[in-house]
């Protein structure tokens, strides 16, 4: 997996290239959890290059979520492939997070 984070004021843009899962995972977490120390309240995940995410990935994305609410914040989940969408239906995710079609 590869991250990119782009910020400006309260707002970062994370880019998820390749594959979210338990080894990938903490690092995910160390990036958003950093921006979110360093101000930013609203996270966008691009899923554009995102090619698998597993329960682990999920995971940050669900504690993104909360922690941005905490900060009166938001997560927006952008581009989503087929089956992120499709798996943020099943967990009921597409109703908590904001999710931008491509």
């Amino acid at each position: 997996m590869d991250v990119t984070i782009e910020v400006q004021g309260d707002n970062a843009t994370i880019g998820l290239i390749g594959e979210v899962d338990a080894v990938a995972s903490p690092e995910l977490r160390a990036t958003v959890l950093g921006a979110l120390d360093g101000g930013v309240t609203n996270i966008t995940f691009d899923c554009a290059e995102l090619t698998f995410i597993d329960s682990a990935g999920l995971s940050v994305l669900v504690e993104a979520h909360q922690q941005a609410q905490l900060r009166w914040g938001h997560v927006t989940i952008k581009t989503p492939s087929t089956t992120l969408l499709r798996l943020l239906e099943i967990t009921g995710l597409d109703q908590e997070l904001t999710v931008e079609r491509g």
